[in-house]
């Protein structure tokens, strides 16, 4: 087993987690009214999408922004959390990224699931992506900042991004069985007109269903400068069906059907931009997922939760254009078919007047990819199998969490000849101060086996490096949380997050050409290609994050900070800057709502060789937004906003130079529920 030990969080960092530690103790504000609850404090999760109206909660506070900022795409909505960026501006070229890693030439370090099943994980393409998702389906979106569990395992270096779909109980109104919602949008920048309608029923407390089917159509928008960008004829449609049977009291039975389809007129590289494909390379393209889903969960009791999942996911994709002055047409396709199994149960001991609970959570994932060129015929898969063991004790005002993975990796003989085996541990305590102020440390141990070669590399030939090591290495976080209440009014309340993170990757792999075929070794003529291992790098930032609510008002900040250092002393080629998010929301009263969101991202000189030296300038965007409820007619809702306000002309520190943002953008969209 090769694992890494990550080094301390830097001084600066300690000095300003231990004033913290020091504020919150003797701080008046700190109050034991109401206990903070029990959580890991490594998940962020919202809402992103609510349908009916709901009550605030402390834990979930993103929910009503997101919703009428009517994201359409991931790179709306995602980058309001600390550490994240998706880079790609258009439905093509989606790609998230985590503390700078994602996907590369090398496969993805982030696992990216939609209600458990894992998404394609390997590009077609360099020029392409691989998320094609539809916000517009989720109910909530939980982004794991970094890896910091047994539970996520192979292909989740970097952290994790799980989206869940709504149910039919998401949707129905008080006393209602049965209903629908019929949706209209329109998007001015890109004059994008929506239109979707869904269907819901839960007859009885046996069966829940929901059908729904969304489409857009756009014609690609300008950047700032009012350029071209993105594509043309764009069409995306998407379908959920999904029922929930429950034959019996804590048995529950879940089918459920998923597509996405993205057509349209598209640059053949899309990652470096309309303009830079004029004027030959514009030609009819397309992304399309389709995944089948079969759960079972059994929980007879608060305290015991079994859940199980087998599905099956294709995907398809189509690129066209000219490589240099020779026609070239890049189709590729794809699937995945897994199963997952897990347990959650927990345990209590009294010795005393004290309690000691085990929360135990064991489980296991299997996976099979693969990944076919269609003009070569040719399909590499690879196998993944691990079995995990978490038990999170308490005790007082202590918890420990220790954990174990095993994986078993098989990958593509092209890539390698070893299969790849692989024992991990996992470390994460948290101590209360008060009720409302803890510590949190964790040390996770990193995995991930060497992914499927970028498909369409598959036409090429590959020289198979037999002494290809699996990425290791190791994540070390430490932290504080606090809350506090009547902070300014008595009836307000305000939380606050800060950590320091020192991510260490062992073998970092990369792609490399130039190769001989026979020898391996780097020569001027080289034909083939090969995979290596490029050796250390180190990720080291903070993580700050502010929420206050006062009655019908929120404000949230957060501030991301992460650089990375190669073995040579370079840097990844998707560091991005540091990043500063402000929101605000406003319930006026039960007919209005208003918003605004403001993101900045500072400039960043980026090193990633001796001769690639990049300067990204910084941007600044803001959001207003709106949500109207007539009184006289409860069931209409109209959404309104204005997006990238100042028409600001940049591109995302992720995204190619010549991949430019979208512009001033106005959107309303009317949405009656009946």
């Amino acid at each position: 087993m090769n694992t890494a030990n990550a080094s301390l969080p830097p001084r600066g960092a300690l000095r300003y987690l231990s004033l913290c530690v020091l504020t919150t103790l003797y701080s008046p504000l700190a109050t034991a009214s109401e206990p903070e609850p029990v959580t890991t404090l490594q998940t962020i999760t919202f809402n992103a999408r609510q349908y009916t109206p709901a009550k605030q909660t402390e834990n979930v506070r993103h929910d009503s922004s997101v919703k009428i900022q009517q994201a359409d795409l991931l790179n709306q909505y995602l980058p309001t959390v600390a550490g994240v960026n998706v880079g790609g501006t258009s439905g093509m070229d989606q790609h998230i990224y985590i503390r700078g890693l994602g996907s590369d030439n090398a496969g993805s370090a982030l696992k990216i699931t939609v209600d458990g099943v894992r998404q394609p994980e390997t590009r077609g393409f360099h020029h392409a992506g691989i998320s094609g998702l539809d916000p517009d389906l989720y109910k909530t979106t939980e982004v794991s900042v970094g890896n910091n569990s047994v539970t996520l395992g192979n292909n989740a270096i970097g952290g994790g991004v799980a989206f869940t779909t709504v149910d039919a109980e998401d949707l129905l109104l008080p006393d209602q069985k049965m209903g629908a919602k019929v949706k209209l949008g329109y998007a001015s920048n890109d004059q994008q007109f929506q239109r979707s309608l869904t269907t819901y029923a839960k007859p009885n407390d046996q069966l829940d269903m929901i059908v729904s089917y969304s489409e857009r159509d756009s014609d690609g928008g300008e950047d700032g400068k009012g350029n071209h960008i993105q594509g043309d004829d764009i069409t995306i449609k998407s379908i959920l069906a999904k029922v929930n049977v429950m034959p019996a009291e804590g048995h529950k039975i879940t089918a459920s059907y998923q597509s996405y389809d993205n057509d349209g007129n598209y640059p053949f590289r899309p990652n470096i931009g309309y303009q830079a494909n004029l004027p030959a390379n514009i030609h009819p393209g397309y992304s399309n997922n389709e995944t089948y889903a079969l759960g079972y969960e059994y929980k007879p009791h608060s305290n015991f939760e079994l859940n199980s999942k087998i599905y099956h996911l294709t995907n398809e994709s189509l690129s066209q254009g000219l490589r240099g002055t020779t026609p070239s047409r890049v189709a590729t396709s794809g699937k995945t078919d897994g199963m997952t199994a897990s347990i959650k149960q927990q345990l209590t001991q009294h010795h005393g007047d004290h309690a000691l609970t085990h929360t135990l959570n064991y489980g296991v994932e299997g996976y099979k990819k693969s990944a076919t060129l269609e003009s070569s015929d040719i399909t590499e898969d690879a196998t993944s199998v691990g079995v995990y063991l978490q038990d999170r004790i308490e005790l007082g005002r202590f918890a420990l969490t220790p954990g174990v993975r095993f994986d078993h990796y098989k990958p593509s003989e092209r890539l390698s000849s070893d299969d790849y085996n692989q024992v991990s541990g996992a470390i994460a305590g948290e101590f209360k101060l008060t009720p409302n102020h803890s510590l949190f440390a964790s040390y996770t141990q990193l995995f991930n086996g060497p992914p499927l070669p970028e498909t369409i590399h598959q036409s090429g030939q590959t020289f198979v490096n037999k002494d290809l090591e699996a990425e290791t290495g190791a994540n070390a976080e430490l932290g504080i949380s606090s809350r506090f209440q009547g902070v300014f009014d008595s009836q307000d309340s305000m939380s606050l997050t800060a950590k320091v993170f020192d991510t260490q990757y062992d073998n970092k792999i990369d792609r490399i050409t130039g190769i001989d075929c026979t020898t391996g070794n780097s020569v001027t003529d080289g034909q083939c290609a090969s995979y290596i291992n490029a050796g250390e790098t180190t990720v080291k930032g903070y993580e700050l994050s502010a929420k206050y609510r006062l009655n019908n008002m929120r404000l949230n900040a957060g501030y991301a900070h992460a650089k990375s250092e190669t073995e040579q002393g370079y840097q990844l080629n998707k560091d991005s800057g540091d990043q500063l998010n402000l929101g605000f929301n406003y319930d006026i009263n039960d007919k209005f709502s208003l918003g605004s969101a403001i993101r900045h991202v500072k400039g960043l000189t980026r090193r990633t060789s001796a001769t690639a030296v990049a300067d990204l300038p910084s941007f600044t965007t803001y959001d207003v937004f709106g949500s109207y409820r007539p009184s006289t007619l409860p069931q209409l809702t109209v959404d309104a906003g204005v997006y990238n306000l100042t028409d600001a002309y940049y591109y995302e520190h992720v995204s190619n130079t010549g991949d430019k943002a979208m512009g001033r953008n106005v959107k309303v969209a009317l949405s009656y529920q009946f």
